[in-house]
């Protein structure tokens, strides 16, 4: 009984394997040009997160920017430096995290962060709007799991 068990999970996960999906605008980051602009946009992307956690202002109960969004804003980058780590990206979503990103650092500043803070977003929106640039020029495709199989 538990044979048939493990033998028909077994099969539904190699069916599920079999038809996997992960959809999106791929781009290799093997290239010298993406690999500097990955290092620079990390380096970037560490400072800002360590800014953020450091930063007392962000902690106190006068802060314009309320600590979920502190502790959302750490998650994002953590999870962008975790995806900047394999050997393709996906381009779309990384570009639409810099514009985030961008845009976050304009509202920042018209709410008075500290321009420390303000600075090192500006920064790593920038390396990300350069990074985005060089990534485009790399070949891709529309779909991981044809990579994979």
């Amino acid at each position: 009984m538990l044979f048939r068990i493990r033998s028909a999970v077994a099969d539904e996960v190699s069916r599920a394997e079999a038809s996997a999906v992960f959809l999106g605008d791929w781009r290799e980051a093997s290239s010298e040009k993406v690999a500097a602009a990955i290092s620079d946009v990390s380096k970037k992307l560490v400072y800002l997160k360590r800014v953020i956690e450091s930063s007392n202002f962000l902690k106190s109960e006068n802060s314009p920017i309320d600590k979920i969004q502190v502790l959302q804003l750490i998650a994002l980058l953590t999870a962008m430096l975790e995806a900047l780590k394999a050997p393709f990206v996906d381009k779309k979503r990384a570009s639409g995290f810099f514009r985030w990103l961008s845009r976050l650092a304009k509202t920042s500043a018209e709410k008075g962060v500290e321009k420390l803070v303000v600075d090192a977003m500006g920064d790593a929106a920038n390396a990300g709007a350069d990074f985005i640039n060089n990534l485009s020029s790399q070949s891709g495709t529309a779909d991981l799991g044809n990579i994979i199989t």
